[in-house]
């Protein structure tokens, strides 16, 4: 029970100090409810094995100043992958306390062999940033089916990974452990972590890009469920008037979402074929046309969302992926769907657009990586 309890203060203490950035021992006292010797005791064995540093002496209360401590910057490091949807892999080299060091991207063809590959070489310069010891774990955040109790993705519909034991592979040539994560709970551990949630204890961060997913933080912890098999709101039926650029399309909420959804839809509107990215041009520059098309999406995107806050009771829907790039009349017009029918539940939710934008998922693999160091998982 004693080696549990110091398990459990340390833990404490070390996520006092990353949420904090720099605070002093009394503080530290004051936080957990600790004896000052016991936060002695704890800081020293923390600082001798390199996870705490001291920074210099903060502003005094009235008495001596007191010396400050932060996390060692440069003793522990975590990569994060994220196999993006648009044929990119992403991945970061980070910190302890949240540092990005680098950031590496690498195009891919979507076949295993060649995604190895790629992630291999990646992980390789990656780790070029830092000892071997210092390297404490890969997390690699892919869309799909995690088995997280035997870390095998399960299924993926839009790469060739599925059931190929990617972790396995990559830890026995890397010889650091490799987690794997669904991409919108990586996203959203990033923001719940650094980003826009940090101040919150119950959020939902939504996806869209080829598919539509969330990740959801209660209590401050991604919720998983029974199998972790969780926020697969891109299976929700939409309830809508049939219309001509929905021809062929099931209710689905994820197949009338998707880009290439979107994208085919303003090309019938416009008679030319057009990319995903030729039509974010014209509705930057206001095209009504295509503004009809991305206001109906942000519709269908809200009414999901109101489901799911109604349930869950969030204090707040960061809005991530491809849509967290279309500006503020978009989420005008998803907060006008999501604030419409004046539910008192959905109401309390604050919505807002993700901080770190694409950027979020390869970041939260890595705080992933990094908040196991914290717990002494690894």
């Amino acid at each position: 029970m004693h080696v549990q309890s110091n398990i459990r203060n340390r833990r404490q203490i070390l996520k006092l100090i990353r949420n904090r950035g720099e605070i002093s021992r009394a503080e530290l006292s004051k936080e957990t409810g600790l004896t000052k010797p016991t936060i002695s005791m704890i800081v020293r064995e923390l600082t001798q094995g390199g996870y705490v540093t001291e920074t210099g002496k903060g502003e005094s209360s009235g008495g001596k100043r007191p010396i400050m401590l932060t996390l060692h910057p440069s003793n522990f490091y975590g990569i994060g992958i994220d196999l993006a949807d648009e044929y990119l892999i992403r991945g970061i080299f980070c910190s302890m306390n949240g540092e990005i060091i680098t950031r590496i991207e690498s195009g891919y063809e979507n076949n295993f062999e060649n995604i190895l590959n790629v992630l291999m070489t990646m992980i390789e310069k990656l780790m070029q940033y830092g000892s071997v010891d210092q390297v404490k774990g890969i997390c690699i955040a892919a869309s799909g089916l995690i088995d997280f109790r035997n870390n095998e993705i399960m299924h993926s519909h839009n790469f060739d990974i599925a059931g190929r034991n990617l972790a396995g592979v990559l830890k026995h040539h890397f010889g650091v452990p490799v987690l794997l994560e669904n991409r919108p709970n990586a996203a959203a551990f990033a923001e719940k972590q650094l980003g826009c949630g940090k101040n919150f204890k119950h959020l939902i961060y939504m996806s869209s890009g080829r598919g539509v997913g969330a990740g959801i933080i209660c209590d401050g912890k991604i919720f998983r469920g029974s199998s972790g098999i969780v926020g697969e709101i891109g299976r929700m039926l939409i309830p809508f008037e049939p219309e001509l650029e929905y021809r062929g399309k099931t209710r689905h909420l994820e197949d009338l979402s998707r880009d290439s959804t979107l994208a085919g839809m303003a090309s019938l509107a416009k008679g030319e074929e057009l990319s995903y990215s030729q039509i974010l041009d014209l509705y930057r520059l206001g095209d009504p046309d295509i503004e009809r098309i991305f206001h109906k999406n942000a519709k269908f995107l809200a009414y999901a969302m109101q489901i799911v806050a109604n349930i869950l009771n969030p204090e707040a829907i960061i809005l991530g992926g491809r849509a967290s790039e279309l500006g503020e009349h978009y989420l005008s017009e998803f907060k006008k769907e999501f604030y419409g029918d004046g539910s008192e539940i959905s109401s309390r939710a604050q919505v807002l657009y993700s901080e770190f934008g694409r950027g979020g998922v390869s970041l939260g693999a890595a705080m992933m990586i990094n908040d196991q160091i914290l717990n002494f998982n690894l």
